[in-house]
């Protein structure tokens, strides 16, 4: 159960592998964190602050990647005086301390995210090439020049497939 109204309309959710937590987006720009127990109906656990991220009037949420080790990257985009400017937050849930914040990273001009399917490589688009990072610690893997990417597919742990405005490979 969730503390609010749940809108299919404007309201989105994100499920973590391993099904005990949940992300709620409330109209795209409220984001809450919950863990989710089957039995906490009779439960009294302790008292928990959970992380919320509050986007300005102007931002949504476009991607959300969660690894299997609790690691979220959420991609935001939003229109500036004419002009699309993205975002990218995340919040490690492995610490273990119980205090989770989002963080926002510096990095602007994000087109879209990609996470391999081990959840160890994170394929970045931006408008003239496409990054690999390792998830983790979003370090450059590799950089590799593509005009005007727009759609990564990962086919296997190794094997990208780049949709862009020009050409696909």
């Amino acid at each position: 159960k969730i503390p609010f109204d749940f809108d299919p309309n404007f309201d989105t959710f994100w499920i973590s592998p391993d099904g005990s937590k949940i992300l709620l987006g409330k109209s795209g720009r409220n984001i809450f964190l919950f863990f989710l127990q089957s039995d906490d109906f009779l439960s009294t656990g302790e008292i928990q602050s959970l992380p919320y991220l509050f986007l300005p009037r102007n931002t949504q949420v476009r991607k959300v990647l969660w690894s299997n080790r609790d690691s979220i990257a959420i991609l935001a985009g939003s229109i500036e005086h004419g002009e699309q400017k993205t975002g990218i937050f995340t919040l490690d849930l492995t610490s273990g301390s119980g205090e989770y914040v989002f963080k926002r990273s510096g990095e602007e001009g994000v087109i879209d995210l990609a996470l391999s399917p081990d959840y160890k490589t994170v394929a970045v688009l931006r408008e003239d090439s496409i990054v690999l990072r390792s998830y983790a610690d979003w370090t450059d893997l590799l950089t590799v020049d593509i005009k005007s990417p727009m759609h990564a597919l990962w086919r296997t742990n190794d094997s990208l497939i780049v949709a862009g405005k020009y050409y696909s490979a």
